[in-house]
């Protein structure tokens, strides 16, 4: 039994297409039955799963693994093909579209998650809701997401009426969220405040990040992205100021794989897992770094063509643990994100000097590796890379002529979600790999620094050693939590 079959064929899709059949092929990728033993697992008759049956083994979607005699009859044991199936996306300009090929692998997906990855979206819904958000009775809960999300949404929104919370539910798409970006007026700013208004009543905000193609926006302009940038600061802005509870969620699409050349069912488990992991070990953790990290003065970044150090001064670090508690709310932070896992902190406003060779960035869906960086004062004085296209994409936004502080170190950041262990090169993911760094330039208004940007860009490191006044704090890859040496 191999581990993925892409179906290419149009009548093997068409026989896909069944929605009993594909019940029938989920049984059989679990274990081999008969078609009697399906018949009774289905709830129909043997003639009418008998029929099933051939199709699907025709089409070569299925197979006879055993036959066993039994008072003079043969019984036929079938089994599927494979663990997963996927259907050739090049077969979307044919007559099924593309739409049906897209839910026939989220179909697929949603079975390696629910049966392989053995996560239950009801159990992890309530957790979120009562745990992460601390939804009380009474209060108003805006739950933002995509068509595609539609199953999640569904127990988000059961999960906030179990915790008595009231929700209401807004859907977008790539399209129109292209509208939107059309929208945008020439200095910047959307005609929004009738949402702001609507928006005051609200006490919380659930977000799953919406975008299907990110390729789709690649040919948005530069200056385009910058007016994005810029809605969405007014937007967190003004959230803070209304005390909004909000929480970010990532989520995976075969097509940002793609765009980010990841394999999807790696990018799709490894979400999953990070998604469901032991709360209680994430945030024992990242009390563990803030207390480190909030008595330390001087940062020393090492490793490969990287040799950085700056000065962290009276700056409260923000634990991003997927939990938005009573402290939290007291130091003004209203936001954490899923899956969860990361620790920021403002570095002192031009104490930054030195070089870094960074892993990668993703910007606006693009993937950006191997690119080098020289500090002064703080700013970014340098930029170069592996390929020059991509330092020139690089300088095109940090070295933009506005007058804002996006070329100056804004925030210092570490991941620690242990289920996230090699990088990926999804952003979703790498800003939480364990032991991975990212420096982040731009707007640190929000972790109690000084710089003003529209926008906020995160750069991996790897394999790097950062030392909190010449002590130990991570050494590839690895935290160095208890002994800490010299």
């Amino acid at each position: 039994m191999k581990d993925v079959m892409v179906v290419s064929d149009l009548e093997a899709i068409k026989t896909l297409s069944d929605p009993l059949r594909l019940k029938i092929l989920e049984l059989l990728i679990d274990h081999q039955a008969t078609a009697k033993q399906v018949s009774l697992s289905v709830g129909l008759s043997s003639a009418n799963v008998h029929y099933h049956v051939k199709e699907l083994e025709k089409q070569g979607l299925i197979e006879i693994v055993e036959t066993v005699e039994k008072g003079g009859i043969l019984e036929k044991y079938y089994r599927a093909i494979a663990n997963n199936y996927f259907i050739d996306h090049s077969l979307g300009k044919h007559k099924m579209g593309s739409s049906a090929l897209d839910a026939f692998n989220r179909e697929i997906m949603r079975h390696r998650r629910d049966e392989k990855l053995q996560i239950n979206l009801e159990r992890l819904s309530d957790r979120i809701a009562n745990y992460g958000l601390s939804i009380k009775p009474g209060e108003i809960v805006l739950i933002s997401g995509g068509f595609h999300q539609q199953e999640m949404i569904e127990h988000m929104y059961a999960a906030v009426v179990n915790a008595g919370g009231r929700p209401f539910v807004t859907v977008t798409s790539d399209l129109m969220e292209l509208v939107n970006i059309g929208a945008l007026t020439h200095d910047g700013q959307a005609q929004s405040d009738p949402f702001y208004n609507w928006l005051q009543d609200i006490k919380v905000l659930i977000k799953f990040d919406e975008l299907v193609d990110p390729s789709l926006f690649a040919s948005i302009e530069t200056e385009q992205i910058d007016q994005i940038a810029r809605e969405n600061r007014v937007f967190d802005m003004r959230m803070d100021e209304l005390g909004v509870r909000r929480l970010n969620v990532s989520y995976p699409t075969r097509k940002k794989s793609e765009v980010q050349h990841i394999d999807f069912e790696l990018l799709y488990d490894t979400y999953w897992n990070a998604l469901n992991i032991d709360y209680a070990e994430i945030r024992k953790i990242g009390r563990k770094l803030r207390e480190r990290i909030s008595n330390a003065e001087n940062v020393t970044i090492t490793g490969p063509f990287t040799n950085i150090s700056f000065k962290l001064v009276n700056r409260t670090p923000w634990v991003d643990d997927g939990v938005i508690s009573r402290n939290d709310l007291a130091g003004g932070q209203f936001l954490t994100t899923l899956p969860a896992g990361q620790i920021c902190i403002a570095p002192l406003e031009g104490s930054a000097n030195g070089k870094v060779l960074f892993h990668s960035a993703t910007y606006s869906g693009q993937v950006l590796s191997n690119i080098m960086m020289e500090f002064k004062d703080g700013e970014v004085m340098s930029i170069t890379a592996e390929k020059e296209e991509t330092a020139k994409y690089v300088r095109d936004l940090l070295f933009m002529p506005v007058d804002d502080d996006r070329r100056k170190l804004g925030v210092f950041s570490m991941g620690f979600n242990p289920a996230i262990k090699t990088p990926l090169g999804s952003s979703l993911i790498d800003h939480k790999l364990y032991g991975a760094a990212r420096l982040v330039m731009g707007a640190n208004d929000r972790f109690g620094g000084t710089n003003i940007s529209a926008i906020t860009w995160s750069f991996l490191l790897l394999g790097c050693r950062v030392e909190l006044d010449g002590k130990v704090l991570l050494d590839q890859g690895q935290f160095i939590l208890d002994d800490n040496p010299s």
